[in-house]
């Protein structure tokens, strides 16, 4: 079991494909090159019967959670390298227990478990990027596709967003450099979760 502390950072561009993103990230004076070849991430979230999680996320609040499992490559369903992650956030921090889904032995995913089920399938493909100086670490997520698990009878069929999401990962002692970072995109960060998109676009 491993938790992890740090900020995350979003930009979402409905309208640019991921080619014209990467050359930014390739051309960024802070000297960012890919460190790990294209994959593709997948993700089943689980929430309550009543969507606790994603309410918490649409209103706002400082301290939530959401749970999920998560495995990468093609296969569309978990594999034995599955590993559950509870991402917990509170105010503009953020961390994550991460742990195999065959040695769960934290109490917490235990608790969460046992009152969530899984709601949605979302499943993309991530390139990854590492500053010059290696303390921030950057992704272009694209082919972002949700899938609806619940028998709910406003479920709808597969649906696979337009556009990309660029993610900045960084430790909250260089907070204060991130504007000038994300300068050169010429876009303001903004707030996005997949979860909760997902959600909207699957059930709503």
């Amino acid at each position: 079991m491993k938790e992890e502390k740090r900020i995350e950072r979003k930009m979402y561009f409905p309208d640019k494909n991921k080619d014209s993103l990467i050359g930014v990230i390739k051309t960024h004076p802070y000297g960012f090159k890919e460190t790990y070849p294209e994959r593709q991430v997948n993700s089943i979230y689980y929430d309550t019967a009543s969507l606790d999680n994603f309410w918490d996320n649409e209103n706002g609040h400082e301290n939530r959670a959401k749970l999920r499992i998560r495995w990468y490559g093609k296969d569309l369903e978990p594999n034995k390298e599955a590993m559950i992650e509870l991402k917990m956030k509170m105010g503009e921090v953020g961390s994550k227990i991460r742990e195999k889904v065959s040695d769960n032995k934290d109490q917490r995913i235990k608790d969460m478990f046992k009152i969530t089920s899984p709601v949605i399938k979302i499943y993309y493909k991530r390139r990854y990027f590492e500053s010059a100086d290696r303390k921030i670490r950057m992704t272009v997520d694209f082919d972002i596709t949700y899938e609806g698990l619940s028998n709910s009878k406003n479920y709808s069929k597969p649906y696979t967003e337009p556009g990309c999401v660029v993610e900045i990962k960084y430790d909250v002692s260089i907070d204060d450099k991130i504007s000038g970072i994300t300068q050169i995109f010429g876009h303001r960060i903004n707030k996005f979760s997949k979860y909760a998109r997902g959600i909207f676009s699957c059930y709503y």
